[in-house]
Formats: C-alpha cells, sequence, structure tokens
C-alpha cells in the first residue's frame, strides 16, 4: 500500500510503498511539474520546502502501473 506521510506537510515528504518506487513527479494544480526523481528503493524523502503552500500531485509510475496521490504543502 503507498504511503506518502506527512501530509499536509510543511518541508519533507516521505513516500513508501512494498515495491520499488519507480519514477515520482509532484506537479501543481496546473500540471507544472516542480519535482522529477527515480528511485529504486520502496521508501524516498521529498523536500517539498521550497514549493509555495497549496495542493500538489504525487504522481508514481512503474511500468504500465501509475498511481497519483493529492498532497497539501502548507
Amino acid at each position: 500500500e503507498l504511503q506518502i506521510f506527512p501530509n499536509p506537510s510543511y518541508s519533507k515528504i516521505t513516500v513508501s510503498d512494498r515495491e520499488p518506487l519507480g519514477y515520482l513527479v509532484i506537479t501543481d494544480v496546473a500540471g507544472k511539474e516542480v519535482v522529477n526523481v527515480f528511485s529504486q528503493m520502496n521508501k524516498t524523502e521529498l523536500d517539498v520546502s521550497t514549493l509555495p503552500a497549496g495542493v500538489y500531485y504525487v504522481k508514481i509510475r512503474r511500468g504500465s502501473t501509475k498511481i497519483t496521490r493529492k498532497i497539501y504543502v502548507n
């Protein structure tokens, strides 16, 4: 089960799953990519402290699997 915490966040979020995460992209509500990383681990920490407060989407892509979750940055 994919977990993203803390949500809302002020500085960093942790993304974890049972499988390696693969490509992680954070986009703003307009669809603009603000963070783009690749992780071969099943847990990674992303710095969101420089992002303006608002709603963002974490998108994970591994092979044909695509997962999107909403996060809040304060």
